[in-house]
């Protein structure tokens, strides 16, 4: 047990050290605050259109419908809802970052030979994609943990954005623990992703047919569920 926690360990700093996971946080981080961004500009499109009459691409709007989206992006940009909105896309591609880090994580030891160093010395055939799995749960409970609590300013910027104060009387108790379950039940969501990544990574026997397989198959499962 305490060798199989040693290879636990050793993945995890292996995650840490790695640039691409900084870059993906990085790049994720990003996606959270523009789209907050992009609803604070639709929503002074519509402010605007409803003296003007003009859309945002210059197409006829009346005011009608104009004051009916504004107070619709409002309401959608206002705690503690947006948080969850916000949550949906941080969740859909923390997944996709997460598979990419996955497969990498996974096929490195293919591509650079060190799997077959570790079979060597004994390490069991189960045991190394065991440990991955469970360093990269770990990093992502790390990374979901770090992009909950950044998604609390972008969300109290966005409010501010629509109401023009940060207005938290909404939040109690019950709205934190459902956001917390939401939260929980996302991060053991990503098992699946990883252990699919991991497995084709190791059947494979490197990143490169795992991050076809992976990426490939989140874009269907998406396509499905968009279209399906």
């Amino acid at each position: 047990m305490s060798r199989w926690l040693r290879l636990v360990a050793a993945e995890l700093l292996k995650i840490g050290r790695r640039r691409l996971t900084w870059g993906l946080l990085a790049v994720l981080l990003l996606i959270s605050i523009q789209h907050g961004r992009n609803l604070r500009t639709e929503l002074l499109d519509y402010r605007q259109a409803q003296t003007s009459g003009v859309g945002r691409f210059g197409q006829g709007v009346s005011r009608e419908v104009a004051a009916a989206t504004e107070a619709d992006l409002s309401r959608r940009m206002s705690l503690p809802g947006f948080l969850d909105e916000l949550w949906v896309i941080t969740d859909t591609w923390g997944v996709f970052s997460l598979i990419i880090l996955a497969c990498i994580q996974a096929g490195e030891e293919f591509d650079q030979g060190t799997g077959r160093a570790l079979l060597i010395r004994g390490v069991s055939r189960l045991a190394w994609p065991a440990a991955k799995l469970a360093a990269l749960l770990a990093a992502a409970g790390l990374v979901w943990i770090a992009l909950a609590l950044a998604n609390l300013p972008v969300g109290l910027w966005t409010q501010a954005q629509a109401i023009g104060h940060v207005d938290l009387s909404g939040i109690d108790l019950q709205r934190w623990t459902g956001h917390a379950v939401l939260l929980v039940r996302s991060w053991l969501t990503t098992a699946p992703y990883l252990a699919f990544a991991i497995a084709a990574a190791t059947l494979a026997r490197g990143a490169g047919p795992a991050l076809a397989l992976g990426l490939g198959g989140r874009f269907v499962e998406m396509g499905s569920i968009v279209f399906g």
